[in-house]
């Protein structure tokens, strides 16, 4: 699921027939250390490139399907990498 260069991770996943957009949410801390998933991207291929990323810091991220009238799909497990 991710691939990594100096500063970027790329996320691809497998796409959904009926998926005319993808959701790209990443786990976020607040400064009381809470956790939450925020939304980065909102993509219409089965990719997309996080950059401005911080070497050495590990990122998590997931990813839905939106149809046509806005049916959400499934969530996709979570993915994490290291930031080259």
């Amino acid at each position: 699921f991710p691939t990594r260069t100096q500063g970027n991770i790329q996320l691809t996943w497998d796409s959904l027939p009926n998926a005319v957009l993808y959701q790209v949410e990443q786990w976020l801390e607040d400064e009381k250390g809470e956790g939450f998933w925020d939304k980065i991207a909102l993509v219409s291929k089965s990719k997309h490139l996080v950059s401005g990323l911080t070497t050495g810091t590990v990122y998590r991220f997931r990813v839905f399907g939106i149809g046509k009238n806005d049916e959400v799909g499934p969530m996709s497990q979570e993915a994490s990498s290291v930031a080259p």
